[in-house]
């Protein structure tokens, strides 16, 4: 179809309204509204709903954030530890630890004795002091949160030593003193030796030397 000549479109146009023709006025054409949204993208593979969904468990779990080191385990320096005499002590330790095995040490720990008449414990946090009391066995207990670990303490005591009764050493002279123990197995039996009279004779480590004639007293 030839197009019209421009300068003939305004005439057309009027004979047509003459005529009773009326002419379509062009359509207006809507505007477009841009309108900005965000969109939440997941790691999820498959994942739908990035603008809602059920975020009851938002902040827990894994996924939700990083949840609260509970103590899961203790490992204690020593699993069974022996006292020699009455009023030795020993220090021991705990390392708290979480699920994953990783060290808690602000981890809160209680130390406890569950019988204080032969051991008693004293201490807070990572370490504690052990003390002898009397003879016998007993358990130490390291405590945190719902978990615990024990430990064995054992105390052994030497409850009489025997010397010979009389002993004679020549001036320059030296005998050695052989004690008896009436001990617990694991005692601790080391011994301090004195003389009453050391211008008599002189003793060291139950090494009895005289020095000139007289009498004196070994302890």
């Amino acid at each position: 179809m030839r197009p019209f000549p421009a300068a003939l479109l305004p005439r057309r146009a009027a004979a047509r309204q003459r005529e009773g023709v009326r002419c379509a006025q062009p359509a207006t054409v809507p505007r477009l509204l841009l309108v900005p949204i965000a969109v939440l993208t997941t790691a999820c593979a498959g994942a739908t709903d990035v603008t809602g969904g059920d975020r009851s468990g938002a902040g827990s779990g894994a996924a939700g954030g990083v949840q609260n080191a509970v103590p899961t385990r203790i490992d204690l320096s020593a699993g069974t530890i022996g006292l020699g005499a009455i009023g030795a002590s020993e220090i021991v330790s705990a390392i708290v630890r979480d699920a994953s095995g990783n060290v808690m040490p602000g981890a809160s720990v209680s130390w406890t004795s569950t019988d204080i008449t032969v051991a008693d414990v004293a201490g807070t946090g990572g370490t504690a002091t052990i003390s002898a009391r009397a003879p016998g066995r007993t358990t130490i207990r390291a405590s945190s949160g719902s978990v615990s670990q024990a430990l064995t303490v054992n105390v052994s005591v030497v409850r009489a030593i025997s010397l010979e009764p009389a002993l004679q050493v020549r001036a320059g002279s030296s005998v050695i003193i052989t004690p008896t123990y009436d001990a617990d197995a694991g005692a601790v039996t080391a011994l301090r030796w004195e003389s009453g009279n050391p211008t008599i004779a002189t003793v060291a480590g139950g090494v009895v030397t005289g020095v000139q004639p007289g009498s004196t007293v070994i302890r």
